[in-house]
């Protein structure tokens, strides 16, 4: 197995308040405040001879997956998510792997709102 290619990032996205209410009581905005908004980039493997061949599909757990391209994937994941599904597309030998679903992982933490 030799991967070609490793762009998987997570990417910040900030939810601001548009602040536009019709009554008194909630003329404020609310805080803004950064999350995940997705996982952007792709892994591309190359499988060699003897490596098992991978269908296409999504992919809930890693083991279903071949057991080397498991153990990358699972090492090498972005930090701060918790990945539910793989999407994996196989032409040939060469498997392109994208992040179906993900969660945060409890090691991210958005700044605190400021409500002064």
């Amino acid at each position: 197995m030799k991967v070609q290619k490793d762009t998987l990032d997570i990417e910040i996205e900030r939810w601001d308040d548009p602040g536009d209410y019709p009554n008194a009581v909630a003329s404020g905005p609310l805080p803004s405040y950064d999350y995940i908004g997705e996982v952007t980039g792709e892994v591309v493997i190359e499988l060699e001879d003897g490596d098992d061949l991978v269908p296409s599909g999504s992919y809930n757990s890693l083991e279903e997956i071949n057991y080397d391209v498991f153990e990358y994937l699972s090492e090498n994941e972005p930090s701060q998510v918790n990945i539910l599904s793989w999407d994996v597309d196989c032409e040939g030998n060469k498997l392109t792997i994208t992040v179906g679903e993900f969660e945060p992982d409890g090691d991210y933490e958005a700044p605190e709102p400021d409500y002064d």
